[in-house]
């Protein structure tokens, strides 16, 4: 199999990407030396007979990592508070994916709260909560924290976020579905799915004439009491 081949350092990325790579590597696989040197091709990044332990020997805090991005999968050694990144061919890696963003084009111009459906540090997000990491994902949620406080939950169909809410001190801050997803109880489904991270969630006193509507049709579960109507998600 071909090994993957070094593209460059993370000092060429620009501020996103820069972003989006930090948030990738929170849940990034560690390596050992051998097993990376075995799956990358390092001669892109030493000095004709250089070895990687030569190269790397300055700092004992180094990590080597792999990490699956939105186009697929790429190599990194983080040393000296730099990345150095190996990827298909040497190619320019993705790590922003822009597909999700242009999707939601027309719904953002339609609501600026379809924000809450953006991928992780898209840069309408981060300009909102700061930095954010990617702390949980399934094939159908995502929790998503803000480096300014806060998280963002999403409901995924068919890998799409559709339903986004977002949570600050155990407040539904705000709560959005995708227009042509609505009506269909996945609010209430992602509502669920919070409370098994915040029992003690709330309902916001600031809420729209939609909003006084979910909270009438949606009680919500206080610790240690059980609620009708909502059962957290599984």
């Amino acid at each position: 199999m071909a090994r993957f081949q070094y593209f460059d350092g993370s000092t060429r990325l620009d501020t996103a990407e820069a972003a989006a790579l930090q948030a990738l590597r929170a849940d990034a696989s560690a390596l050992s030396l051998t097993d990376f040197d075995a799956a990358v091709d390092t001669s892109g990044l030493l000095e004709e007979g250089e070895c990687l332990a030569d190269y790397l020997r300055a700092d004992d805090t180094t990590t080597f990592y792999v990490v699956e991005g939105p186009r697929g999968r790429l190599y990194g050694v983080r040393t000296m508070g730099f990345d150095f990144l190996f990827t298909r061919g040497g190619r320019a890696p993705v790590l922003c994916d822009g597909l999700e963003e242009a999707a939601l084009v027309g719904e953002l111009a339609r609501d600026p709260m379809a924000w809450l459906l953006l991928p992780v540090n898209a840069p309408d997000a981060t300009s909102r909560v700061g930095l954010e990491r990617l702390v949980a994902s399934s094939g159908e949620y995502r929790r998503i924290t803000g480096a300014h406080g806060g998280e963002r939950y999403q409901l995924l169909i068919n890998g799409e976020p559709v339903c986004g809410a977002q949570i600050v001190d155990s407040v539904i801050s705000t709560l959005y579905t995708r227009s042509d997803y609505r009506r269909q109880g996945l609010a209430r489904r992602l509502i669920g799915r919070v409370l098994l991270d915040h029992p003690g969630l709330r309902h916001s006193d600031d809420r729209t004439k939609d909003g006084e509507r979910f909270v009438a049709n949606t009680p919500l579960r206080r610790a240690g009491e059980a609620r009708e109507g909502l059962a957290p998600a599984p």
